[in-house]
């Protein structure tokens, strides 16, 4: 039976709609999270004193000065961003919801957004210890890593060929990925989110202030707070990322016959690994100017979110979709 030509136009209006919200979106994580940082590291979060939703007694402030503006400018700006995805998840789910991991990505997105929300407003009402700080910026990183897939597997989706059974989604990774790939990239993928904590953590916890030396630590190993060795412990986390991320680009070549998709991710995340190292150093050579600390978080976010793409490009799939197109196993290794 042909579907009505009104009918077609539609779908293809909601999909394309589906699409602009998920590039805006995405967008818009990132600044509200750039925002963020940039809220707290200016001393802004308490421009609005300690009240969420009210700043200062009102709504809208009766007075402003640089703080106010800061702290109110990225509330209104998280709201606009929620509903915008709350929007695009809407529709994802609608057009795409026959694959799991548009469901499970939406999922995730609107859970970790509303988490990052409510962690920004018990900061404000009650401080901001380095620990709260350090775990809000994790829960950030996995809001636009999920909502980054999502607008990825969107457009996976879009390129696929027309399965034969419209009845059942078309795979999306048609090659099986050796599980020792699978292991090594969720491990590096933990490492990466524990490295960030600590990072987050030492920063906040105003640790780095005192940090010397580009290359080594050059404190002295009897200075106050053990600032030597958790800048010691510190750069060596960085030191075993890259050799974590330089042996999956060692595992990942053996695979760019069938997945050169992955290679290239791959390159990438190495990539962004020299690069933020070089951003740490940079960091210390300007004595953690506030452009170097927004170029060491980009990074880092850019990291994480590659990653995690990664990651999920090694998941096998579901078992009702592996029937719809041959399957090629490849070796372990």
């Amino acid at each position: 039976m042909s579907i009505p030509h009104q009918h077609r136009l539609s779908s293809n209006f909601s999909k394309n709609m589906t699409k602009t919200l998920s590039g805006l979106t995405t967008l818009g994580i990132f600044l509200v999270n750039t925002l963020g940082f940039i809220d707290t590291d200016t001393g802004s979060a308490l421009g609005c004193g300690r009240q969420w939703p009210l700043c200062n007694n009102h709504f809208i402030p009766s007075t402003w000065d640089i703080h106010t503006m800061i702290e109110y400018g990225h509330r209104g700006f998280v709201a606009l961003v929620t509903l915008l995805l709350l929007i695009f998840v809407t529709l994802a789910w609608i057009n795409y919801g026959r694959w799991i991991e548009v469901r499970a990505l939406g999922l995730i997105a609107v859970s970790f957004v509303f988490l990052e929300a409510l962690l920004g407003a018990l900061g404000v009402v009650f401080g901001d210890p380095p620990a709260e700080l350090a775990t809000h910026f994790g829960v950030s990183l996995i809001a636009f890593s999920a909502v980054l897939l999502l607008h990825l597997v969107i457009r996976q989706i879009d390129r696929l060929p027309y399965a034969k059974d419209q009845t059942v989604p078309a795979p999306l990774r048609p090659f099986s990925i050796p599980r020792s790939f699978m292991r090594i990239t969720f491990f590096t993928l933990a490492y990466l989110y524990i490295a960030m904590y600590i990072g987050a953590y030492v920063a906040n916890s105003r640790s780095a202030d005192a940090f010397r030396g580009l290359l080594l630590p050059q404190e002295r190993m009897t200075a106050n707070n053990h600032v030597f060795w958790i800048d010691s412990v510190h750069r060596s986390i960085g030191v075993g990322l890259l050799l974590l991320v330089i042996y999956l680009l060692a595992k990942a070549y053996s695979l760019r016959q069938h997945r050169n998709d992955l290679w290239h991710i791959t390159l990438g995340i190495v990539s962004c690994t020299v690069l933020q190292i070089l951003a740490g150093i940079l960091l210390i050579a300007s004595q953690l100017a506030i452009y170097a600390q927004l170029l060491h978080t980009a990074i880092v976010t850019v990291l994480f979110a590659a990653l995690c793409y990664l990651a999920l490009q090694t998941l096998p799939e579901p078992s009702a979709r592996t029937r719809q197109l041959p399957q090629t196993y490849l070796p372990e290794h």
